[in-house]
Formats: structure tokens, sequence, C-alpha cells
């Protein structure tokens, strides 16, 4: 082998390698993006329970 194409082997790994570090980091943005979703949904619902306990409240004074 000449060092041309050992270059373009080194290349094609390099290549390679490069391509499943970004397919890892998209799969973990988007893990993050679910993860942030899911909590922000979660807060939604509490901060609509605590309307709906206010509300239950205040009509129990009457």
């Amino acid at each position: 082998m000449t060092n041309l194409d050992d270059l373009k082997n080194k290349a094609s790994e390099v290549i390679d390698d490069v391509k499943l570090k970004a397919k890892e980091a998209k799969l973990g943005a988007e893990k993050v993006a679910d993860d942030l979703k899911h909590k922000a949904k979660e807060t939604l619902l509490k901060g609509e329970q605590a309307v709906n306990d206010l509300k239950h409240k205040k009509d129990d004074e009457k």
C-alpha cells in the first residue's frame, strides 16, 4: 500500500467515526428535548391542579 492509500483509509475511518458521533449527539439531543417536553407537561398539569384546587377552595368558602 502506498502512503496515499493509507491516508484514504484513515480518512474513511475518521469520517465513519464522525458520522457515528453525530448520530449519538442527535439521539442525545432528542432525548433531552423529550425530557424537557415531559417536564413542561408535568408542570402545566400541576399548575392546572393548583388552579382547580384554588377554585374549589373558593367555592367551599361561600
